[in-house]
């Protein structure tokens, strides 16, 4: 597949390596965007995971795995911070900045083999 990649990219640019060199960057720019929204996603998805394995999926869990020495002096805090820290929620957020990201950053990379 690189080597049809290539062989379209000169075809179309021609002789001149400054141009292939440009054809290429720009190739290489236009795919960062998704692929940090992809390792964003996956980032997203094990905290998700992690935070299920350490208070549950309840709203107000009566077993967690939270050591007790966390907010001990203020336990209406507590509560309110074990309450915010859910997965479900977690998860939503962050697949909704993903698909975000990828819809705002959206580049329109066509290569023009037809003259």
């Amino acid at each position: 597949m690189s080597a049809s990649i290539s062989t379209t990219i000169q075809s179309l640019v021609g002789a001149s390596e400054r141009e292939v060199t440009a054809v290429g960057f720009q190739l290489l720019l236009a795919a960062v965007p998704l692929v940090v929204s992809v390792l964003w996603l996956a980032f997203i998805i094990r905290c998700a995971w992690f935070l299920r394995r350490l208070r549950g999926w309840k709203q107000e869990p009566a077993r967690t795995r939270v050591p007790k020495k966390f907010l001990r002096s203020r336990p209406r805090l507590r509560r309110v911070v074990l309450a915010f820290a859910h997965p479900g929620l977690l998860l939503v957020a962050g697949l909704g900045t993903s698909v975000l990201a990828l819809l705002l950053g959206a580049v329109e990379l066509t290569l023009s083999v037809l003259p």
